[in-house]
């Protein structure tokens, strides 16, 4: 993990490679028995691998544990490297900006819910808007960034391996958490879905930046 303030420009900048033994202290894991957070060395610099347990709908994830930091009005921006064990029977949230269930900004993939491409969602006080993105899902890597922007109105951009052309519905600019109190925290997850078989996430990497 490494942090740092950019004065000169107020900027708040973070990146975790999730290097060593273990995932760093600022991230809270949890989920259903069996479920494990691990690091490990496939990719220069390791990566951290979530992993479920084999019944159906069982889920682990991690996110920041009470930090209280990043805002939307700031001009958050969130940028991760992601790798599916499978594209088939799984709910799978690649990048997420969280506050609580009903507050969130980010990406998302459900079989359950006939998916097949990952879906780009803001959700405020439970109001959801979702929109397909157009980027089918597989078990390659991929590089997901999430863009907060005030200018014209409050408005998120979202891309895949692309950073000069966003993805197809982006951005969008409704049901956004902007209130002073939805402090947004990275968020991963998967849950393996319908055929109960484990499901796995590699995370190479997580990168913010925002405004002071």
């Amino acid at each position: 993990m490494s942090v740092c303030f950019d004065t000169a420009h107020k900027r708040f900048w973070y990146i975790d490679h999730f290097v060593g033994a273990q995932i760093k202290d600022e991230w809270t894991s949890a989920g259903d028995a069996g479920g494990s957070s691990d690091v490990v060395d496939l990719q220069a610099g390791g990566i951290a691998r979530l992993t479920t347990n084999n019944d159906d709908d069982d889920e682990w994830y991690i996110r920041w544990g009470n930090i209280h930091s990043l805002l939307m009005t700031k001009k958050v921006c969130a940028e991760s490297k992601v790798k599916l064990s499978s594209a088939a029977n799984i709910n799978d949230r690649p990048l997420l900006l969280f506050v609580d269930g009903a507050n969130q900004i980010g990406f998302r993939h459900d079989t359950d819910a006939g998916q097949a491409t990952w879906y780009i969602f803001c959700r405020d006080g439970g109001a959801t808007t979702s929109l397909d993105s157009g980027f089918t899902v597989d078990t390659d890597w991929h590089i997901f960034r999430i863009q907060c922007h005030t200018h014209g109105g409050n408005h998120v951009h979202y891309f895949i391996d692309d950073f000069v052309n966003e993805v197809t519905n982006s951005p969008i600019d409704t049901n956004i958490p902007t209130s002073a109190t939805d402090y947004l925290e990275p968020f991963f997850q998967v849950q393996t879905r319908v055929a109960a078989a484990a499901k796995s996430m590699d995370i190479d990497y997580i990168g913010i930046r925002q405004g002071r």
